[in-house]
């Protein structure tokens, strides 16, 4: 009776540890995944604004403001 417990107690332990060791790679996974998130968002809000216009955004900018403000106070 002794050796089947020690054998029972043996193998919960042996369970445990391995439930546990899955969570926390599970958790260390999540984690990893949201600190690059963090990172992406950070490095977003740091860069510059030229990088964030592209030549399609000026498209139709006016070569000559001076003249369209000549244009509006007529």
């Amino acid at each position: 009776m002794a050796v089947s417990l020690r054998c029972f107690c043996t193998w919960t332990l042996l369970v445990l540890v391995m439930f546990l060791s899955v969570n926390a790679a599970e958790e260390k996974d999540e984690l990893k995944s949201r600190l690059m998130e963090t990172q992406e968002l950070l490095s977003s809000k740091n860069s510059s604004m030229a990088e964030w216009y592209d030549d399609e955004w000026n498209e139709h900018a006016v070569e000559d403001p001076e003249e369209v403000a000549a244009m509006v106070d007529e």
